[in-house]
């Protein structure tokens, strides 16, 4: 996907989300389609994070990002168990 960052520069930036659902039921019951929106809430997240930014900032300091990424999945869905995050 592509954003931009605070500075106006653009940058393709990318993600894998794995994650372990902690109880199915109130998945079910809560959610319509669990990997659509899992999908849309880590890329809102992302280009959230990035446009606040400078590109210089993210390209030295990518844990930040990665970190900034989890936080914001595990807060969100907390029937839900986010195992790792990974950002490119």
């Amino acid at each position: 996907m592509q954003a931009i960052t605070a500075d106006s520069a653009t940058i393709e930036v990318g993600a894998d989300v794995y994650f372990r659902v902690k109880d199915a039921i109130l998945s079910v019951a809560n959610v319509q389609d669990l990997n659509y929106a899992t999908r849309i809430l880590c890329q809102t997240s992302l280009q959230r994070h990035i446009s606040k930014q400078n590109l210089a900032d993210i390209g030295s300091d990518n844990v930040v990002l990665t970190d900034a990424l989890l936080v914001c999945v595990m807060f969100t869905f907390q029937y839900r168990t986010v195992s790792k995050v990974g950002c490119h």
